[in-house]
């Protein structure tokens, strides 16, 4: 890559406004993260405010075939984040959080009942085998529990299991 073109990608840095940097950087840290993964197809989910609640969760998606990034950033002054997920299949599904050092953050899962089905708090980064059934609404719950305001996005990872 030549110097113009790296100094045409920063001037374009510059101009994104705070959220388009940071969905851009949750997109980066997907291509990079895919080792973890293990090859599978990837749909990334962007929070969008405002999606402080249950009821106005932002929409995604996950199916056997395909791992779904909820992406976002929460701090003291935006400590919830609700994504609705559906899930398009029926088995198990292993959820993993990323995040920065400096930030706890927990996960929920709940059912569209709204009863809780897994929790990722403290030290814990991953939860296997949630069994899902196909077409049901699961919501995800990411709450900023304490740590310095972060500008990096946590990305929870959903992913069906393969094993079974």
């Amino acid at each position: 890559m030549g110097i113009g073109k790296l100094l045409k990608i920063t001037k374009e840095v510059v101009k994104m406004k705070f959220k388009k940097f940071l969905a851009s950087l949750c997109v980066a840290g997907v291509i990079f993260s895919q080792s973890i993964v293990a090859f599978a197809a990837v749909d990334v989910y962007f929070d969008y405010e405002s999606n402080n609640t249950m009821s106005t969760a932002n929409k995604a998606y996950v199916d056997e075939n395909e791992n779904a990034y909820l992406c976002g950033v929460v701090s003291q002054d935006d400590d919830d984040d609700w994504f609705k997920v559906r899930t398009d299949y029926s088995g198990t599904l292993d959820v993993l959080l990323m995040q920065q050092d400096n930030v706890d953050i927990d996960v929920f899962l709940y059912d569209e009942s709204g009863n809780e089905v897994a929790t990722l708090t403290g030290e814990m980064d991953r939860i296997r085998d949630i069994d899902v059934r196909d077409g049901e609404y699961y919501y995800v719950h990411i709450e900023h529990i304490s740590g310095s305001q972060t500008t990096e996005p946590y990305k929870v990872v959903l992913m069906p299991n393969y094993s079974h």
